[in-house]
């Protein structure tokens, strides 16, 4: 299957400093805003998985990918569409002493 881009354009002077602190400091995580939620009530994961591929389909910012290696300057490339790596667990029949190393494990 070939891969069709949207566009391709290159780094803007933050994205830029961004990328030589990454690669200057690996796995610091300075960049990386996680996020941890509780959902109280009961949850349709096939339709939360829609949902987010339907927020990327929207927004091009979340279908675009760096790349730096090989190539003579830094782009960011917009693709047409992705695929999300969305794995879904349920931990509702583990201890809740356990949750806290299972989240760690991540």
């Amino acid at each position: 299957m070939t891969e069709t881009l949207d566009a391709t354009y290159g780094l803007s002077p933050v994205q830029q400093g961004m990328l030589f602190h990454h690669l200057s400091h690996p796995n610091s995580g300075v960049d990386i805003e996680q996020i941890v939620a509780s959902l109280e009530e009961d949850l349709d994961p096939t339709a939360l998985r829609t949902a987010w591929e339907r927020v990327a389909e929207r927004h091009a910012v979340l279908r675009t990918s760096f790349h730096w290696e090989n190539v003579e300057e830094p782009v960011q490339q917009v693709h047409q569409r992705i695929e999300l790596p969305i794995e879904i667990e349920d931990w509702r029949g583990l201890p809740a002493s356990e949750h806290g190393g299972r989240l760690a494990e991540r």
